[in-house]
């Protein structure tokens, strides 16, 4: 019974630095100049037919919400996220602030994926324009839900309280 309590708080140490949102890259491009900043990927949804993976990047003065994929059981769905295609984000107060993709992105396998989990599956990687309003919405409120359009329809993705920690945690690193 002497070793309960050092399990519990190993537990907690650990499931506190799962939660953890961090810069991981922060440089200016040798070649370009660029100034270059970036959150590490964070699970913003996780169920059992799909996930979604979320970051934030800077670079120079661009802001980007960066966003992996991966839809439908086995190997994945087929689809693809047009350039101008937006990703809303439901508020608390019901204001929904949308941002825009900047490039056309098709699946591919492994492209949903952060290391090797997912990597055999149909995912996308894109990333959507965060401006400076809706950085600043984003940052002082709270998001309860996020829509993300693409070729299939679109997909909803609810948040829960660890979700909306990670958001707020990734946006108020910057």
């Amino acid at each position: 019974m002497k070793f309960r309590p050092l399990v519990v708080v190993i537990a907690f140490s650990v499931y506190g630095t799962c939660l953890a949102q961090t810069i991981v890259e922060e440089k200016v491009d040798e070649f370009t100049g660029n100034k270059v900043r970036r959150t590490s990927w964070e699970f913003i949804n996780r169920v059992v037919k799909s996930e979604a993976r979320f970051r934030i990047s800077q670079v120079n003065d661009i802001m980007t919400f960066d966003l992996k994929i991966i839809l439908g059981a086995g190997r994945g769905e087929v689809f693809s996220i047009k350039e101008g295609d937006e990703l809303m984000f439901l508020m608390e107060g019901g204001e929904v602030i949308k941002l825009q993709n900047i490039e056309h992105q098709i699946t591919c396998m492994g492209c949903g994926a952060v290391g090797l989990a997912g990597s055999e599956r149909m995912g996308i990687s894109v990333s959507y324009l965060l401006t400076k309003d809706a950085f600043e919405k984003l940052k002082s409120g709270t998001s309860v839900k996020l829509r993300v359009y693409t070729s299939i329809g679109y997909t909803e993705f609810e948040l829960n309280e660890q979700q909306k920690i990670r958001l707020k945690t990734a946006l108020g690193l910057f």
